[in-house]
């Protein structure tokens, strides 16, 4: 996580990056470089898995690789597995959250989301 920190002004990305971020986003960023380097500032949680470093921030997500490429950002979404429910007839499933994997919160962001789009 310092290192990343450290060498801020060393993160970069490629015209596709720019591209990709832009879209995953929905956003119309001028500049993406500066835009993820203050979200890295205020970053939740840093974590270096192999050769990349994930970026938690509020609800995106920041991909970086060990040149301090950003790869991606994309917002953080809810993971959702599909279980029988033995209490219906049929063969009627419903959609579960899997709560361990996510903060208060995320859920309750997840919740207003879902309450908002009828969903």
């Amino acid at each position: 996580m310092n290192d990343l920190l450290e060498n801020i002004n060393k993160i970069h990305t490629t015209d596709i990056g720019i591209m990709r971020i832009k879209r995953n986003l929905g956003m119309e960023i001028i500049n993406a470089v500066n835009w993820c380097k203050k979200r890295i500032k205020k970053a939740d949680k840093i974590i270096k898995n192999g050769k990349n470093w994930y970026i938690y921030v509020w609800d995106i997500i920041i991909t970086i690789n060990a040149n301090y490429t950003i790869i991606t950002a994309h917002k953080k979404m809810e993971r959702k597995r599909t279980r029988y429910n033995k209490n219906t007839k049929g063969t009627r499933r419903e959609d579960l959250i899997i709560a361990s994997k996510f903060s208060a919160k995320d859920k309750k962001a997840f919740n207003e989301h879902w309450e908002r789009n009828g969903n």
